[in-house]
């Protein structure tokens, strides 16, 4: 109606999917059917609530005449949502993602409308959820962007278009390769290869980097008994860096331990790179899930050391049998004063713990001297290799010499 001042709240509970699967389906129905009681004391009387499907539930706000005041309405709707639920003598947080939009000029249609709020609504969900989005235009670029990313994520991982590339990581004084760091690519449509960095961010919000780093821990698993076939008295590491979610997801030991039978790989042959960033996240939690990996067996590296500066605590606490150094540390190693001073503590605590230290991203042959006279004993970068494919991996690992002309 021209003239009328409305909103339209839509409405996604974020873990309902779980409470289904862990509960059951009558356990669901059961929060369901309390939401929409929640809605219905949280909504003012000429405020309608429906739901759309599903676990979705839309409500038209109406008679609403600014963005603040429909904040405020928004904000007391998830406030209701997000509090514990009281299912099967159980306590069930189900937490809700909010999209908001207000009735404008564009909004020619009810679909439109809808579509809005859904965009907002997937931007709150990708933030984490438990929130509430309002829209405006930019929102809607920001979100078709990373809707089309996640659709062709989906389709590389339908289609296996992913390859594992590898980067050797050599003994900087013989020049004997000592393992790979595995570097996941994928193929785009035009036949060229990208880094899954790229990927990354909405792989984790869409959670599709579990079943990705699933599938590549396997693949590395089999590479190993492949290389173990092919090489006398193979004793190549192979790396593998993990995602947030997939080190923080409830399957990812049971499916560690899974693979590892399965493959009868040899587990110290297997490192697992984890950023202090994830550390950050809980150091407790982080500890407990690197004792159980160690307890397997597998190795561990904390990547980019030096990035955020992590506790140096962490070094004790946690069994981490490799640090490997930021490249922004490595960069300035040749440059002397204060950051090599660093670098330098660095190695001596890592042999005073026991704890190999591996420079990450040398560039330069300056970097790579500094690196060798101050006892550092292993190195990666482009000025000692490039990114190598699996045939070429495996011939520098049968081969053990280095890839390029030694540097003296």
């Amino acid at each position: 109606r021209h003239g009328h001042a409305f909103a339209l709240l839509l409405i996604d509970l974020d873990r309902f999917k779980e409470i289904n699967d862990t509960l059951g389906h009558a356990a669901g129905d059961e929060v369901l059917s309390t939401v929409a009681d929640r809605l219905r004391g949280a909504l003012r009387p000429q405020d309608t609530a429906a739901r759309f499907g599903g676990d979705e539930f839309a409500v038209l706000v109406d008679s609403i005449t600014s963005i603040e005041d429909l904040d405020v309405v928004a904000s007391r709707v998830l406030r209701q949502l997000v509090q514990p639920f009281q299912i099967a003598d159980r306590e069930v947080i189900a937490g809700a993602s909010i999209g908001v939009v207000m009735a404008g000029p564009d909004h020619t249609a009810p679909e439109l409308l809808i579509r809005d709020a859904d965009y907002a609504m997937y931007r709150a969900k990708q933030d984490g959820g438990n929130r509430c989005e309002i829209f405006d235009k930019t929102l809607r670029l920001e979100v078709t962007d990373l809707q089309k990313k996640e659709l062709e994520l989906r389709q590389t991982l339908d289609e296996r278009t992913f390859e594992i590339w590898y980067e050797p990581i050599f003994q900087l004084q013989s020049g004997r390769p000592e393992g790979f760091e595995s570097c996941l690519r994928w193929r785009r449509e035009d036949k060229t290869l990208a880094a899954f960095e790229e990927l990354l961010q909405v792989a984790e919000e869409s959670g599709l980097s579990v079943s990705i780093g699933r599938e590549n821990i396997e693949g590395i698993c089999r590479r190993l008994r492949e290389w173990e076939k092919l090489i006398p008295n193979c004793d190549q590491t192979l790396t593998v860096n993990l995602t947030e979610r997939q080190f923080f997801h409830p399957d990812f030991l049971p499916q560690l331990k899974r693979v590892l039978v399965m493959t009868g790989v040899k587990p110290a042959q297997l490192l697992f790179e984890v950023s202090e960033k994830i550390l950050h996240e809980n150091p407790d939690q982080s500890a407990g899930i690197l004792q159980c990996v160690a307890d397997y067996g597998v190795r561990i590296a904390l990547d980019d050391f030096g990035a955020q500066m992590a506790p140096l605590s962490y070094l004790v606490r946690m069994p981490i049998h490799i640090v490997k150094l930021h490249r922004r540390l490595v960069g300035t190693v040749a440059a002397g004063g204060r950051q090599q001073a660093v670098v330098e503590s660095l190695l001596l605590l890592g042999r005073k713990l026991g704890i190999e230290i591996v420079a990450q991203g040398i560039e330069t042959q300056e970097q790579f001297e500094a690196l060798r006279r101050l006892g550092c004993e292993l190195g990666q970068g482009s000025l000692l290799s490039q990114v190598l494919d699996a045939q070429q991996a495996l011939e520098l690992a049968q081969r053990g010499l280095w890839q390029k002309a030694p540097l003296s």
